[in-house]
């Protein structure tokens, strides 16, 4: 009984440690470079302990009754991996890493099956420690594949589910632990469900059940003790500096900075050459705001490991905040040399190249980014920029049409509408607004917005629809944020719309009252006082949105706003130098 419990746990650990594994080289494979440096390309199962599955829960099933075995868990860096296929790639490879196992197992077993005796007991406690093992596995791959959050399954699909329902799942992402523990406990027909299909399974394998139940109550009987045993050497022998790190990443998660920082100092108490710990310490500084203390650690940082490009990404960073450009592109282009396809190194050096009008260049560096990772917004964001730059306003329409798939509540939509107003693709236009009022319901500067574009379809009656449904919003804004120039701006230019002057105006001198340098309130009520023929009012309200705008000055050339009085010698000397 013993040999059979010392067999299982055996048989975990390497399971184990091949899911974790899987999880590590593909995520290493798909970018994030990281897992290397955090020691996860291993089967050391040490480095893969988590306080949480490794050791808190096996002794939770072990009171529960279950099969009471640890687990482990790999901390990957997402933001790195090239697309959302990578992403769903390394929450599948766990399960695959053990699907092969079972494969694997299940030829030793039906290799070795029958070349025993029934009344060797040897033989016997082997056989159904193996074909224990195989269940588990079996039984645990389903159990990680339910789309719970915090699990595989859920990992696989998490990359594909709109950012609006992500969101709100992912903050039951540090319950789904304890839910799938309340459905096992509570709940019967789930464990049974899950039990029946592994069965299946076995059976398909042609694996005897009977060995299967053997092994579990063999090992069952000794198990408590096994297990113990085995959480008691991961907890001695566990990697203390990980936990640490680990700590420390969670506090700066919680943007409890302070904190993160004893953490970390404790960290380099045990290990000073622990250079992830000097990053993340500089990190923390940074987001303290404290930039030149945060530079010391980087340096101490490169001190020990010169070529980690994650440092000099970090301190490029810090010079950029700082206003250091000439340090912020060396430190990109020390990091490019390291790593060639660091996107977000390529895209702020790319920004930095956009900002220098350098558009050539800046568009290379987007178009490599966009191209390593095509699920990665901001690359496509950059680069509609510079492509809009040059003049390549319809490429322009598709990189930013592109950030709105990746990002649909993106604030990329203010620029994609003016290319296609240029292009007057009125029809795309409304569809983006569309879009945006079912994703974003209560926002009156899209109905305004929509409700212009509908006029210029000549939809008539549903444009009134929508300045009116502005009007509304914007009104309920206005009470609940007295403060709130936007809205009184909205509501403003809903009544503009709707042709009731005398109350835009109103809303507009609120909007002023709040934010006295809003160009567009000054330029609006300019255009108010026009459709009610006040010369003067019109000409003082419309230089001042020219002093603050000089863009206006184009655009009153044109506006239809100021036709009854664009021949009057007061309007024309806005237009002439002196």
């Amino acid at each position: 009984m013993w040999l059979v419990a010392v067999l299982v746990c055996f048989g975990w650990m390497m399971s184990l440690c091949l899911h974790e594994f899987g999880h590590a080289i593909t995520a290493y494979w798909g970018g994030d470079t990281s897992v290397k440096d955090k020691g996860y390309l291993t089967l050391n199962p040490f480095k893969y302990t988590d306080p949480g599955i490794s050791l808190l829960a096996p002794l939770l099933f072990l009171m529960l009754g279950g099969f009471a075995l640890p687990g482990g868990a790999v901390y990957i860096d997402t933001s790195k991996l090239r697309s959302r296929f990578w992403n769903s790639a390394v929450s599948a490879a766990g399960c695959i890493a053990e699907f092969i196992l079972i494969l694997v197992l299940t030829g030793v077993f039906q290799a070795t099956w029958n070349q025993g005796t029934s009344d060797n007991q040897l033989y016997l406690h082997l056989m159904s420690s193996l074909a224990y093992v195989i269940f588990l596995n079996i039984y645990v791959i389903f159990l990680n594949l339910l789309p719970f959050p915090g699990l595989d399954g859920y990992g696989i699909i998490q990359p594909w589910i709109p950012q609006s329902i992500n969101q709100r799942l992912t903050k039951f992402s540090s319950y789904g632990f304890w839910i799938l523990i309340a459905l096992l406990w509570f709940y019967p027909p789930f464990g049974l469900g899950l039990r029946s299909l592994s069965d299946g399974v076995i059976e398909l394998l042609q694996i005897p059940s009977s060995l299967v139940d053997t092994g579990a109550t063999l090992f069952r009987s000794r198990a408590q003790y096994i297990v113990l045993g085995l959480v008691a050497v991961l907890w001695v022998f566990r990697d203390k500096r990980k936990d640490l790190y680990r700590n420390g990443t969670r506090l700066v998660s919680e943007g409890k900075y302070e904190r993160a920082i004893a953490t970390f100092d404790k960290a380099i108490e045990k290990e000073p050459g622990y250079y992830r710990a000097w990053l993340m310490r500089g990190y923390s500084l940074y987001c303290l705001k404290r930039y030149d203390e945060a530079l010391i650690n980087y340096d101490k940082a490169l001190a020990i490991k010169p070529d980690s490009d994650d440092v000099w990404f970090y301190k490029g960073v810090v010079f950029g905040d700082i206003g250091k450009e000439g340090e912020e592109l060396s430190c990109y282009n020390r990091v490019l040399e390291l790593q060639p396809e660091y996107v977000e190194a390529l895209c702020n050096r790319g920004d930095i190249y956009l900002k220098e009008g350098n558009y050539e260049l800046a568009l290379a560096d987007f178009n490599a980014a966009s191209s390593l990772n095509t699920d990665y917004a901001q690359a496509w964001y950059k680069k509609g920029d510079v492509l809009s730059k040059l003049g390549h306003d319809e490429e322009a329409i598709a990189a930013y049409q592109q950030v709105m798939r990746l990002q649909p509540r993106s604030d990329v939509w203010v620029n994609l509408v003016k290319l296609l107003e240029k292009a007057k693709q009125y029809d795309s236009i409304l569809a983006i607004y569309n879009q945006k009022l079912r994703l974003q319901p209560e926002d009156a500067t899209v109905f305004n917005r929509r409700g212009l574009i509908l006029e210029e379809l000549g939809q008539q009656d549903e444009a009134k629809s929508s300045f009116t449904q502005a009007l509304k919003i914007s009104e309920k804004i206005s009470k609940r944020y007295p403060k709130d120039a936007g809205a009184f701006f909205d509501k403003g230019l809903a009544y503009q719309c709707l042709h009731n002057y005398v109350d835009a105006i109103s809303a507009y001198k609120q909007t002023i009252e709040i934010e006295d340098t809003h160009s567009y309130a000054w330029y609006n009520l300019a255009c108010c006082y026009a459709r009610q023929n006040n010369l003067e009012l019109t000409v003082e309200h419309l230089r001042v949105s020219i002093n603050l705008d000089e863009t206006h000055l184009i655009r009153a050339k044109t506006d239809p706003d100021f036709d009854t009085i664009r021949c009057d010698e007061l309007f024309q000397s806005l237009f002439r130098k002196d």
